[in-house]
């Protein structure tokens, strides 16, 4: 069988326009992000945003919480040369060459931004506690689905949902609670190397596809980049400025794609299979124990994997970056390929049940590890 992307897709790709987005992002999102990159690992080497080990379960211990800032900065670099180009990126419907950068600013990068920022005062001061956090996260991205209201859709694609629920403040509440549970998603999943920043390449690379954004094509190379030195060396991670901020983009980016009624939300869940179901899967299991569902533990399923190669053996780097690569693609490979294959509907219920097998697989895995790592404490 031959793969081939869909027509309808291959039509609505401009060549020149694709060249050009790659070569401005590879600029911008590439050489800007290696100079940023080694600027970190300087800055971390002086002891400044250094892991603490008992914070980040499996990350190496020296290794800088700095990487959502070379990301992010790339983003503030697009922003100074998107008007050349005449994108007005994510969160403004319509392209309208020659528009001010005023209007990149309208949009909802600014939410992602805060939201990273609250991210870069945990790292530092590490004071700002769950609930505190939590607040602030259901405050500004409150603010930026008010602010940005063609980012809700118009129905909840759930069948048998009454009439009367489907108005705009109970979308704009379901919304809400949806972003806010993928933005603590995301920070929870920034937990081995490669795994969020994976997950993130992918969803950029169907956000490009989708829009043919400038903006996007900037993050995708941005992240692809980081996730590749990530992966490679272990001696910079996302931190939670990164996991927050990245996490925001993706959520509010998911919900304006899914708010333009071509694709089916459940497409969403299986791209971004492993932080939605774990997250309820944890969860879960905080409840079932008695603690707070906001309470920080090691049972995630990146960790469980990460001690099993470990005690099969395996250096800790290459446990860690095989532990998230592996997971990313896992969960976000098989969606893609069918994307980009156009070889499910994208707004059947097939994903529904594509998502509800990875769920089902992802759970079953998550238990069998569980055991064992019982074990493994009980023998000492």
């Amino acid at each position: 069988m031959t793969f081939r992307i869909p027509k309808k897709l291959r039509r609505s790709l401009n060549p020149k326009l694709v060249a050009l987005n790659i070569l401005v992002a590879s600029i911008v999102g590439g050489s800007v992000g290696v100079a940023l990159v080694l600027a970190m690992l300087w800055l971390s080497y002086r002891n400044w945003m250094l892991d603490q080990s008992d914070k980040h379960g499996i990350s190496e211990e020296k290794a800088s919480r700095l990487g959502g800032v070379v990301i992010f900065l790339s983003m503030l670099a697009y922003l100074f040369v998107a008007p050349l180009f005449g994108d007005v990126g994510p969160g403004v419907p319509g392209t309208v060459a020659g528009q001010t950068a005023r209007a990149y600013f309208s949009g909802y990068e600014w939410a992602a931004l805060l939201l990273a920022l609250i991210g870069l005062w945990d790292d530092y001061s590490a004071r700002a506690s769950a609930s505190t956090r939590l607040a602030l996260t259901f405050s500004i991205l409150g603010v930026a689905l008010y602010t940005n209201p063609y980012l809700l859709p118009l129905n909840l694609d759930f069948p048998g949902v009454p009439a009367v629920l489907q108005t705009a403040p109970i979308i704009g509440a379901v919304s809400l609670i949806l972003v806010v549970g993928f933005v603590n998603a995301g920070n929870m999943a920034d937990g081995a190397n490669g795994l969020l920043s994976v997950i993130a390449t992918i969803f950029f690379l169907v956000a490009y596809l989708e829009s043919q954004s400038l903006f996007y094509a900037v993050m995708l190379i941005a992240t692809l980049g980081f996730a590749l030195f990530n992966v490679s060396t272990g001696l910079i991670f996302l931190g939670d400025f990164g996991s927050y901020g990245l996490s925001a983009l993706i959520g509010l980016g998911s919900l304006e794609l899914y708010s333009q009624g071509n694709h089916s939300a459940w497409f969403f869940g299986c791209l971004l299979g492993y932080p939605c179901v774990e997250i309820v899967r944890v969860i879960a299991l905080r409840l079932s124990v008695g603690l707070s569902p906001l309470a920080a533990d090691n049972n995630h399923l990146h960790n469980l994997i990460f001690e099993e190669l470990v005690q099969r053996g395996w250096h800790r780097l290459p446990a860690n970056s095989l532990t998230g690569v592996g997971l990313a693609i896992i969960s976000a490979a098989p969606p893609l390929l069918a994307y980009l294959a156009g070889a499910i509907n994208p707004q059947s219920w097939e994903w529904a049940a594509l998502f509800l097998m990875y769920a089902g697989l992802h759970v079953l895995v998550a238990q069998v590890l569980q055991g064992k790592l019982r074990a493994y404490t009980a023998k000492g």
